[in-house]
């Protein structure tokens, strides 16, 4: 019988049990890799953040782990840079000017880019974070939690379920 992921030792494994009609039985254990594995090359990351300071401090957090493609300052050129270079994953914050976070997840998802897309924001409210994964986002951290939770959720973009920075995950 397969079971769901489980977290094992900094990775996800899938265990599998089979049982032979001789009574025998053998469980199989195979590594399920995530996004930050796959690959020749690093994961191409598009930063999308008004407040450019801070897209340095992001930008210098990924850099050890991630292939940072690009920075811009709103929506519309995230979504004008994300479709000429087609990163993997695109980080972005809600409030923008122009053009919000939001829209511009949305508008990039209708674009038929297959890059994955998590929010980076100040914003802990419940109905943002519907609205972003509703948006097709796979991930949700506050930047009070950039330091312990973005290289997570960005390891973590390919599992099934979205990442949500614990500190406001439990009222989803």
């Amino acid at each position: 019988m397969a079971r769901l992921p489980e977290r094992h030792w900094d990775h996800y494994v899938a265990a599998v049990t089979f049982a032979s009609s001789l009574g025998l039985s053998e469980r199989i254990t195979l590594r399920l890799h995530t996004i930050s594995e796959v690959g020749l090359g690093r994961v191409s990351v598009l930063l999308a953040d008004d407040h450019q300071a801070f897209l340095r401090v992001v930008a210098r957090h990924l850099e050890p782990h991630f292939e940072v493609v690009r920075t811009v300052g709103n929506g519309n050129a995230m979504l004008d840079e994300a479709v000429r270079l087609e990163p993997d994953v695109v980080v972005l914050d809600i409030s923008m000017p122009g053009l919000n976070g939001i829209e511009a997840a949305r508008r990039l998802k209708a674009t038929g880019s297959r890059a994955k897309i998590v929010f980076l924001t100040v914003h802990a409210d419940q109905d943002f974070v519907r609205a972003a994964l509703g948006a097709g986002a796979v991930g949700y951290v506050l930047k009070s939690e950039l330091a312990s939770d973005l290289l997570t959720c960005l390891r973590q973009a390919d599992i099934a379920s979205p990442f949500v920075s614990p500190a406001i995950a439990g009222g989803s």
